[in-house]
């Protein structure tokens, strides 16, 4: 009977498991515990809104060649954080993204599908791609593609799969608009003597935006704006100065770029002579003063790190660096944030430089730095007659990094705290004071209610240097005669363009989700012994090759000096055999040191992993049974003191 007892009871024990793990599947399938640092799986608040914002259902097809990835660390670990972060995004969708995971085997019809969908493969072998994208799609024709998840922009996942999501919810394109006081839209170069197309920048603009141009003379802004981009607003008037605090006060994102030399603005009816002297500069000191940031006065950013060599005319032509022509790599742009994480190079052009007050009204985070090794430059010296060597004899390195750009966030007063500015009468001196009341009358009956603060936080990126957005400073055309083929692209200057102009364009919640960590967590310690042997095997290689070439001078040196015949001096002397042997015995002795450094390299590594391996697989589980053990003898002396205190009693 007891037998029996216990065999229905290990049946209702597997049955209970079983129930169990269905009954979870279903309801607990949602649940996540995120235990890693940063927490990488888990959404932001913000995430969690876009998810769940799109008013028609959307269709993730994530492409991603499981098998092939496997065994590759890289791109198995980080296919799988792509897709539980997209199922992340699904879970908190509640029901709005569809996900489906797609392994475009080799020659099948699904990586057919993925070629067709303009996914980018990384090849892996001779004949294996392996393909790690996304196309999502909704039931009005919306269709985005992430062509490829690459490892190494793994903390911006979250942001392009949010960004993907609002392009979707919002099908149209959204509107910029662009105030600028340079010829964007084409000219005519008095350089070159011939008519200019339109920037290649604001084609690319064009390309996601529905732009509206925006003449610096004018008093307001279009009312349906959802960014504003401000390029070089020389001769803006007090009217449209008001108009865009009162934009960025009351939500309107902006990016704003001005410039100590404008190198790019050229009076279109002057030859090049007439360019010097001509003020070039453009400011906004109103604002900028209200948000408790300013333009560096009359001076440029100078590095000598960044500077672009420039060669001098000359009998003997000389290359010098030029101080305020600067090549912003990734070390001077801000990892973290998603307009500069992805950028590698960024040309720059007689850029001024921000400070910020110390009692400023905003906080900010720059984008683009100099090195700690940054100084300003007198722009007087740079303006009218550039002399790249004399900038250098009078440069003085600082010894912290000037900002260039910047994104400002805070909740700042207005500029004109006086109100509105007045319209400019034709004649204030002979307007008759009842027109005057009447016209003050009109305009207050007009106008809204100013704002004299922001309620809440504003975002705007300020850029001390329009002359990245030249087409002369980051692509070059490709022509074939008359016939302009397309451009060869050398720097980032146009996505950092557009990158910051999608962000702003974007919701506010799409601001908020920022860069973070990643899930790859190297080896530091590995890695430092990695670089040290390589230094030290480095130096032996140069000493080697030092000592070969010394010895190979030496025989040409023995071989010139003999006065035999042409035919004897093919003959080797004792001198020349002797060098000869002493040179083999330095390549035999230098290799077994280079074997040597090698050898102690891999056994160094290989220690220090097995130590790894050893408290990861050993000493852990060690210490858990320990513990357990332990347990288990306290309670069995606990139960024996107990029986032994029952007996006595």
């Amino acid at each position: 009977m007891s037998r029996f007892v216990g065999l229905i009871s290990l049946v209702l024990l597997a049955a209970l498991f079983l129930g169990l793990n269905v009954a979870a599947d279903h309801t607990l399938s949602g649940a996540r515990l995120d235990l890693t640092e940063g927490r990488l799986y888990t959404l932001r608040p913000a995430s969690g809104r876009i998810a769940k914002s799109p008013e028609e259902p959307i269709r993730f097809r994530f492409y991603y060649s499981k098998d092939l990835a496997r065994g590759i660390p890289q791109y198995e670990s980080f296919g799988r954080h792509v897709f539980e972060m997209l199922e992340s995004f699904s879970h908190a969708s509640g029901g709005k993204i569809k996900l489906d995971v797609i392994n475009p085997e080799p020659f099948s019809d699904a990586e057919d599908e993925a070629v067709a969908e303009g996914l980018k493969p990384t090849p892996i072998s001779p004949t294996d791609n392996l393909y790690m994208g996304l196309v999502a799609t909704n039931s009005l024709d919306g269709h985005e593609v992430i062509p490829l998840f690459r490892p190494d922009e793994e903390r911006f996942l979250e942001y392009r799969i949010a960004q993907l999501i609002t392009k979707l919810a919002k099908p149209d394109k959204p509107k910029l608009g662009l105030l600028t006081g340079l010829p964007m839209t084409g000219g005519f170069d008095q350089r070159m003597q011939r008519p200019t197309g339109e920037w290649v920048v604001l084609s690319e603009l064009k390309a996601s935006f529905d732009v509206e141009m925006i003449e610096p003379t004018a008093d307001e802004l279009p009312g349906d704006l959802d960014a504003l981009m401000v390029v070089h607003p020389k001769g803006i008037t007090p009217k449209m100065m008001y108009a865009i605090d009162q934009y960025v006060l009351g939500g309107g994102k902006a990016v704003i770029y001005v410039d100590p030399v404008c190198e790019a603005d050229q009076d279109q009816q002057s030859q090049m002579g007439m360019q010097f002297g001509r003020d070039r500069s453009s400011n906004l000191p109103g604002l900028f003063g209200a948000w408790g940031v300013t333009l560096a006065d009359g001076k440029l950013a100078g590095d000598m790190d960044l500077a672009i060599q420039v060669q001098l005319p000359g009998p003997v032509p000389e290359r010098v660096p030029y101080l305020i022509w600067l090549t912003v790599g990734p070390d001077e742009l801000a990892k973290d944030d998603p307009v500069t994480g992805n950028l590698t190079r960024l040309n720059i052009a007689s850029a001024g430089y921000f400070e910020r007050a110390d009692d400023a009204a905003v906080t900010w985070e720059p984008l683009i730095e100099t090195t700690d090794h940054g100084g300003p430059v007198d722009r007087a010296k740079a303006e009218m007659a550039p002399d790249p060597k004399g900038l250098l004899s009078d440069f003085v390195p600082g010894d912290h990094p000037l900002v260039i750009a910047a994104r400002l966030t805070g909740e700042p007063k207005t500029a004109f705290p006086d109100g509105p500015p007045e319209a400019k009468q034709a004649d204030d001196s002979t307007a008759d004071a009842d027109t005057k009341a009447a016209d003050t009358e009109k305009k207050d009956a007009e106008s809204p209610d100013q704002i004299m603060q922001a309620s809440k936080s504003i975002n705007v990126i300020v850029v001390a240097d329009t002359d990245l957005l030249a087409d002369g400073g980051w692509v070059q055309e490709q022509r074939l005669g008359g016939v302009l083929l397309g451009y060869n692209v050398y720097a980032d200057n146009g996505a950092f363009a557009v990158n910051a102009a999608e962000q702003m364009a974007g919701s506010t919640d799409l601001l908020e989700v920022r860069g973070r960590g990643t899930f790859v967590r190297p080896f530091k310690l590995l890695e430092q012994m990695q670089r040290d042997a390589e230094a030290e095997f480095l130096a032996t290689e140069q000493t080697l090759q030092d000592e070969i070439n010394q010895t190979r001078q030496r025989i040409n040196d023995l071989q010139s000096a003999r006065s035999d015949s042409s035919t004897a001096s093919l003959v080797l002397t004792p001198e020349q055999e002797a060098e000869i042997d002493r040179l083999n015995k330095v390549l035999a002795d230098k290799r077994k040191e280079l074997r040597e450094v090698q050898l102690n390299l891999r056994k160094d590594i290989k220690k220090l992993e097995n130590r790894i391996k050893l408290i990861d697989t050993g000493l852990v589980p060690v210490l858990l049974c320990v513990f357990a053990l332990s347990l288990g003898g306290y309670r069995a002396v606990r139960r024996r003191a107990d029986r032994k205190r029952g007996s006595e009693r």
